[in-house]
């Protein structure tokens, strides 16, 4: 239960003592956070879908991975994000069954490269 005094303090002491108690987490800034998106490619155009492609388990999925990104980057420039992480190559997983679902999205700068 609070203090007697605590009700009768104004509302600006009042976020002084929570800014006190956060210890250094309270900012009276405003926060405008202005996010940076990539161009979007409403198409698919230098995507490639690639079927058949193998069904192994999750401890060699790394391995595959480095294999087919080195042969397709002999084809041409994979799409990347330094921030995020992404090489231009997916290679989807399912957690049930324990393996890849024998498929691989590729994504190319160039369209040229994709076909």
């Amino acid at each position: 239960m609070e203090a007697p005094d605590e009700e009768h303090k104004s509302f600006e002491d009042q976020l002084a003592d929570e800014a006190a108690e956060l210890d250094g987490y309270f900012s009276d800034t405003p926060l405008e956070p202005e996010p940076e998106y990539p161009p979007l490619n409403e198409t698919f155009e230098n995507v490639v879908v690639i079927l058949n492609f193998p069904k192994v388990p999750e401890a060699k999925v790394e391995k595959l991975t480095n294999v087919i990104r080195k042969i397709l980057s002999k084809v041409g420039t994979l799409a990347s994000n330094e921030e995020t992480g992404y090489g231009g190559l997916e290679v989807p997983f399912d957690a049930e069954k324990g393996s890849t679902l024998g498929i691989a999205l590729v994504e190319y700068v160039d369209r040229h490269d994709a076909e």
